[in-house]
């Protein structure tokens, strides 16, 4: 298994944001999180990628728990690209060189567009 959330719960204030049962995804698997604007999709990456702590819940990546790890140890088998340039892509390369830069970071080369 390449990642598995289980009841994911992270909350702003009095907002929950993010509210999930419990999902696993496979090697070689495909999947998509599909919701209108303010839906939870970014934040739910953010959680998985270790921007901050859940409230509750636990998130597994290729079998080692990272709930409480931080981003900077999760970086190490999960890569991420932005859309806004700004934010850590480089807007002078091409698509491939840019999912290129954090696929070689990586251990599984497992990344999202954020």
């Amino acid at each position: 298994m390449i990642l598995a959330c289980h009841n994911l719960k992270k909350s702003f204030g009095d907002r929950i944001i993010v509210d999930t049962g419990s999902f696993h995804i496979e090697e070689r698997e495909k999947a998509a999180l599909v919701g209108v604007n303010g839906a939870g999709k970014s934040t739910m990456f953010n959680a998985i990628a270790g921007t901050f702590i859940t409230d509750e819940g636990k998130i597994v990546i290729d079998g080692e728990d990272m709930t409480f790890k931080p981003d900077t140890y999760r970086a190490k088998c999960i890569g991420r690209i932005f859309q806004d340039p700004m934010k850590g892509s480089a807007p002078s390369l091409s698509i491939e060189q840019n999912l290129a830069i954090p696929y070689s970071s990586t251990k599984k080369g497992i990344f999202h567009r954020a």
